[in-house]
């Protein structure tokens, strides 16, 4: 028992000694194994049913899932693409006017707040701009290499599941296994509700926001839509963000389109709470709306955005642990 507890110790005083020297590399490695068993875990299915409908070995199943995925998503892109473009570039030219005029009323403004400083009184960073270009450029290719590595590692995650699953089954105590096989269980199939049906919430509120936004003839709505759709995934505080750059987008048509950009916003929110969320994660994901809230506010301050992001995934798996894992001392 000794000798087994002195290995524990060793082997776990060694890894603490690799994740410090090696910290980038350790991050990085955990990077890809979490984004490859995301996009396992997201295409697992329909990778499982083409191999049933069509009699597909896993391999093939796999690689034709890819190209279905890849179809898909050439098409949308080459319908929504010109257009989305189109937009961005209408964003980023507006926004330099947008901001003389905040400028311009920050202004007219100070002799009523003259608390307020002048526009020319406020430093802004000096950023090179090709340092910034080929700083993007830079994280672009290694974000675009990260995720190819990513997908490859999700093909070989979804061939070899039952080999992988085996191994690290054996790697837990005879024990715990029983436990433990049934908390996984239950960490996956609640994760895999929580992920799919906000993914699809936040398709639909994008699109939901990009249609009542061009209603209020708010411009680059198509972009705008897309952001709120993305933020939307960010429960509470996502509407929030997403909504910011289509107000700002809003004031350059005046208070009246500020209105109305704000009022499709509320109305998009409300069919969101109301009915697309509710019927979409109905009672298997529900959680109390202030551990929520805590639990969005200490992922945002460890973590910024992305924090905010993965709060609520990871409040999830630990319900998971404490609804499951007590089970084994039913029987004491």
């Amino acid at each position: 028992m000794k000798s087994r507890t002195v290995k524990i110790a060793a082997a776990i005083a060694a890894a603490a000694f690799i994740i410090i020297r090696w910290r980038a590399q350790c991050l990085l490695a955990l990077r890809l194994v979490v984004g490859g068993a995301l996009i396992a875990f997201l295409i697992a299915p329909l990778c499982l049913f083409l191999a049933r409908r069509l009699h597909f070995n896993r391999s093939l199943s796999i690689l034709s899932a890819y190209l279905l995925i890849l179809a898909v998503i050439f098409f949308a892109l080459r319908l929504l693409l010109p257009a989305l473009i189109c937009q961005i570039m209408e964003l980023f030219a507006a926004l330099p006017r947008l901001i003389n005029d905040i400028s311009a009323w920050i202004e007219e403004k100070r002799c009523l707040l003259p608390f307020i400083p002048a526009p020319n009184d406020i430093p802004l960073p000096d950023v090179p701009v090709l340092d910034g270009t080929m700083s993007l450029a830079s994280r672009l290719v290694s974000g675009v290499t990260e995720l190819t590595l990513m997908i490859t590692l999700a093909y070989y995650f979804i061939r070899d599941r039952e080999r992988i699953g085996l191994r690290l089954e054996l790697i837990v105590p005879a024990r715990f296994r029983k436990t433990v096989l049934r908390t996984v269980g239950a960490i996956r199939l609640e994760m895999g509700a929580y992920i799919r049906c906000q993914l699809l919430i936040s398709l639909i509120v994008g699109a939901l926001a990009a249609l009542f936004l061009a209603l209020a003839g708010v411009h680059a709505a198509l972009a705008l839509g897309v952001i709120v759709g993305i933020f939307n995934l960010i429960p509470y505080f996502g509407p929030i963000l997403g909504g910011a750059p289509a107000l700002i987008m809003a004031a350059s048509g005046g208070f009246k389109q500020i209105l109305f950009a704000a009022l499709a916003l509320f109305i998009v929110q409300q069919i969101d709470g109301m009915i697309v969320s509710p019927r979409l994660l109905g009672a298997a994901c529900s959680l109390h709306p202030a551990l929520v809230l805590i639990a969005i506010t200490v992922g945002g301050s460890l973590a910024g955005v992305a924090g905010m992001l993965f709060s609520v995934p990871v409040v999830l798996i630990f319900r998971s642990i404490a609804r499951n894992w007590p089970i084994r001392y039913e029987s004491i």
